[in-house]
């Protein structure tokens, strides 16, 4: 949008007006009255320029854009904080399977790789193990309960106020930009109808 003003401003204002004052008023020695773009006495011409450039400092498409991309990272961050802790109970019930894993071979009487390195007996280790497996099976209740917890706000008050939220302020962002764009086009309009009227196309 800003270039598309940019080039409009730089060929109304600057390629035009230079053309019209050097190759057609002083070489073809048409004076003023070749003037279209210059003429000073077309006021509808000068307000509804003014107005153009004024609108190319608008950012109506670029607020439009922020507040898609603001939007796509506040949903990531709802999924991003659920799977962390989901991540957090898979490591747990890693860790769960391979203490209960090293706890059956020990009790059926196996030498595993952990208690050739334990300075410990094997019922200390055994007894060890069967602490850790319950303390992680507290671990992985409790993280479960703070999983179930985070859905349940998000899905049932956070998503819900999050949503209506989003849809009004998307609403009157649309609004807003629309009613920018339509008067920004009846500018341009007004410019091109001033352009029409300028009196030397019509000797």
């Amino acid at each position: 949008k800003k270039q598309y003003y940019d080039q409009f401003n730089h060929f109304t204002q600057n390629l035009m007006c230079d053309y019209e004052k050097t190759c057609l008023g002083e070489f073809a020695g048409q004076g003023e009255k070749s003037f279209v773009f210059n003429d000073a006495s077309n006021e509808e011409l000068i307000s509804a320029s003014t107005k153009i450039k004024a609108n190319a400092k608008t950012e109506s498409f670029e607020l439009l854009h922020d507040l898609i991309r603001r939007e796509s990272k506040e949903i990531k961050a709802f999924v991003q904080q659920k799977e962390k802790y989901e991540q957090i109970k898979f490591k747990l019930q890693d860790k769960q399977k391979s203490d209960t894993a090293e706890l059956q071979k020990l009790l059926a009487g196996k030498t595993t790789f952990k208690s050739i390195l334990s300075r410990k007996s094997k019922d200390e280790d055994v007894t060890k193990l069967e602490l850790q497996i319950s303390q992680t099976t507290k671990d992985i209740e409790s993280v479960g309960m703070l999983i179930d917890m985070i859905a349940i706000i998000l899905g049932y008050l956070e998503v819900d106020k999050f949503k209506k939220n989003k849809v009004a302020m998307y609403f009157k962002m649309i609004t807003d930009l629309a009613k920018a764009e339509e008067e920004a086009l009846g500018d341009l309009q007004k410019y091109w109808d001033a352009v029409l009227a300028n009196k030397n196309l019509h000797q």
